[in-house]
């Protein structure tokens, strides 16, 4: 789990890892902390609770700019 101040580094974090490893990366943000979480995601079919209602950022969605 990395921990980020902003969604914007969040979000770019997400994508250079689903792009670079292949597996999709879910974003959240915890009520226990101060910034954005970025997490490793299993697969759509193995997915159930905070994976369902993260930002899910998947090796696709990668659009190559930076925020």
């Amino acid at each position: 789990m990395s921990e980020f101040k902003t969604w914007q580094e969040a979000r770019a974090y997400a994508e250079e890892q689903a792009r670079k490893i292949g597996v999709a990366y879910g974003i959240e943000k915890p009520a226990a902390y101060m910034g954005w979480t970025v997490k490793m995601l299993p697969r759509r079919e193995n997915r159930c609770g905070w994976e369902l209602r993260c930002e899910a950022v998947e090796p696709s969605d990668y659009t190559g700019h930076k925020p």
